[in-house]
């Protein structure tokens, strides 16, 4: 699998070089803050004190250090994912709750301007980014989904594949600062709404009853032939 090569490259040693260590930090907090383009190596490297000479014999161009920065951060994401889903000592919709929750506020800290620009300026990053997500991420998320169809929790009529689609676009398009600009919420409650709608529906039980009474029923079965 691609992610388990891009993968192979972050293991970190047994005790990680400390002014590599220092870089990576740096790096982080600036490109989540800022994004990819308007970061320079050279502010990097100030920030911490060190020469941009230093920083290039640990990382030979900004990209790579891009790289490393972004996959650090969605094996974080990962091993979240696998934490909540390794859960036992809740409900099952509990679990899967948090775990909706989680993997939207992680992933939203990858989105929206910081996705774009990842996209624009450093495609095979990018192009290694959404694998991870969708082969790493998103398919764990279906493992719980099947787990609620097995245990009778959630429906059957409705595609897996398509609704996991629908979450990510949420994250992507919906859950950002700038969409939740003209609003009063932050992500916490954004994701706490979607969560619930995801879950619960908007409808009342009284509202759900009546949905159920009116929803067309799509047309009638041909009788079989009896010949």
């Amino acid at each position: 699998m691609k992610t388990d090569r891009v993968l192979g490259v972050l293991k970190p040693a047994a005790a990680e070089d400390p002014t590599r260590a220092r870089i990576l930090e740096a790096a982080r907090t600036r490109f989540l803050r800022f994004g990819l383009t308007p970061v320079t190596t050279d502010a990097i490297a100030s920030s911490i004190g060190i020469s941009k000479a230093t920083l290039y014999k640990y990382f030979p161009t900004k990209e790579r250090l891009f790289r490393e920065v972004i996959f650090r951060l969605l094996a974080e994401i990962e091993a979240g994912v696998d934490a909540r889903i390794a859960d036992r000592s809740t409900d099952f919709v509990e679990r899967l709750a948090s775990l909706l929750s989680f993997m939207g506020l992680r992933l939203t800290e990858l989105g929206g301007i910081l996705s774009l620009d990842m996209q624009r300026a450093a495609p095979l990053v990018f192009k290694d980014f959404e694998a991870f997500r969708r082969e790493r991420i998103f398919a764990k998320l279906g493992l719980m989904i099947e787990e609620g169809r097995a245990s009778g929790v959630f429906r059957r009529d409705f595609d897996q594949d398509y609704l996991i689609l629908i979450y990510a676009a949420i994250i992507e398009q919906v859950i950002n600062p700038a969409a939740l600009a003209p609003f009063s919420l932050s992500l916490g409650e954004a994701f706490r709404m979607i969560v619930s709608i995801m879950l619960e529906g908007i409808l009342t039980e009284k509202g759900r009853e009546r949905y159920l009474r009116a929803r067309p029923r799509g047309p009638a079965k041909k009788p079989r032939s009896s010949t």
